[in-house]
């Protein structure tokens, strides 16, 4: 069934809904992913009911200024990212409920929480980020959940063992180690037994691409940060391959100072020594083991627990059907382009 046929279906039941002031889950908690995606963008688009349901879009200079992009390739992007989020916490034991408690850190507009409010109820949704003015946009944007600002470095103000899942998209591959390792203890401190952190961190290739920028002269706003960052490209790379934290502190402006924001890479070799003293168990994701977007995945595992279902953590086999499955699932256009990067990462990840 096509989507807008399948809204037409849906249609008397989500106006019933809306009237009883119903939450998203409940209103669509049924639905398939796919037809989520048309619904926050397309649907919303076209349809009078959905735009009085789902929460707005701030203007697209500022999508951009988050993200490099705007509108539904920037929604895209973020529906890609929640479906293998959602993955992984199925796969580690923490499947996705209602009653499941989520935060995104470093929520930003809330581009990517707002599809997990198909899955967790907004009661248990929260967004946290150091700037003020993206909370304040958050809950402009009618987008539902708890939404706070988040101090630069920890303690945060969460309980101990208060959330099944913490997921963090592009902070880790800008934090310096000691700012990221302090977090670190502070999701394992309010993270529940069982519970899972998962973050993405930049591939190696990431070094390159700042060197390639570094040598060009002009480049868009949300590539500065990037093109400023490893002035000696070689010795990053071999700290990379050494297992050494690569960071290049060039501050992002406003809160994010250099003492502690800029350009980092962290390597599959660092993760399996410094996170495990924290984590007792950790996976380590390149790029090319999932396909979905162009930063590596790691989750780590809050001991003490069995999660909230069964789940396996698989390895080998099981992580290449992952991957194959997340392959088709992105598209074969999406498939292609980061195939091109699959020769390099496997050599670097495995080196």
């Amino acid at each position: 069934m096509n989507s807008p046929r399948q809204f037409r279906n849906l249609q008397a039941e989500l106006a019933e809904g809306l009237e009883k002031q119903k939450s998203l889950q409940a209103l669509f908690g049924g639905v398939g992913d796919d037809f989520w995606f048309w619904a926050l963008t397309e649907g919303r688009e076209t349809e009078p009911l959905l735009r009085q349901i789902l929460p707005d879009m701030p203007p697209p200079q500022i999508q951009a200024n988050f993200t490099g992009r705007s509108g539904r390739p920037a929604l895209r992007e973020a529906h890609e990212i929640y479906r293998l989020f959602k993955r992984l916490a199925q796969r580690h034991g923490q499947a996705l409920d209602p009653c499941a408690r989520i935060l995104d850190f470093g929520c930003g507009w809330g581009r990517i929480l707002r599809f997990f409010l198909k899955d967790v109820d907004e009661a248990n949704a929260h967004g946290v980020d150091c700037y003020g003015e993206m909370i304040d946009l958050c809950k402009s944007q009618r987008l539902r959940g708890h939404f706070e600002v988040t101090p630069i470095l920890p303690p945060s103000r969460f309980p101990d063992g208060h959330f099944d899942v913490i997921y963090l998209y592009s902070v880790f591959s800008h934090l310096s180690e000691a700012a990221h390792l302090a977090w670190l203890r502070e999701f394992q401190r309010i993270l529940k037994p069982g519970g899972l952190v998962i973050a993405t961190t930049r591939p190696r290739n990431f070094i390159e691409i700042c060197g390639a920028l570094n040598r060009k002269r002009n480049v868009n706003d949300w590539q500065r940060g990037a093109a400023q960052s490893f002035s000696d490209p070689d010795q990053a790379l071999a700290d990379y391959d050494a297992g050494r934290f690569v960071h290049s502190p060039t501050g992002g402006g406003g809160c994010l100072d250099e003492n502690f924001y800029g350009e980092s890479c962290i390597s599959r070799k660092y993760v399996l020594r410094e996170w495990t003293q924290i984590f007792p168990e950790v996976e380590y994701l390149p790029v090319w083991r999932h396909f979905a977007f162009d930063q590596n995945v790691i989750v780590a595992i809050k001991g003490g627990g069995a999660g909230r279902s069964a789940g396996k953590k698989g390895r080998g086999a099981d992580g290449l059907r992952l991957a194959s499955d997340l392959v088709r699932a992105a598209g074969k256009v999406a498939a292609r382009s980061f195939v091109k990067f699959a020769a390099p990462f496997i050599a670097a990840e495995n080196g």
